[in-house]
């Protein structure tokens, strides 16, 4: 008998969002299920350093997992 919990209907593992500046310094940190995407796990975390910097925030870097949800509300 297979135990695996994707067997039962629930995710397996935990996907981990960071969000660092240039320097590597860390900002924040998120864990959550694995079978969320990464755009929609990261657009609460930028939004919630945003009120930190301000006018600072010139770039944002990422892989093409983040050009769609997380794009379009970093854009408003």
């Amino acid at each position: 008998m297979l135990t695996n919990s994707s067997m039962r209907g629930r995710p397996c593992g935990r996907k981990r969002t960071f969000v660092v500046d240039m320097q590597g310094r860390l900002w924040m940190a998120d864990v959550d299920t694995a079978n969320r995407a990464d755009g929609t796990l990261a657009v609460p975390l930028v939004l919630g350093i945003l009120w930190r910097v301000g006018e600072r925030l010139e770039k944002v870097f990422g892989d093409q997992a983040y050009n769609g949800v997380f794009a379009a509300e970093l854009a408003q």
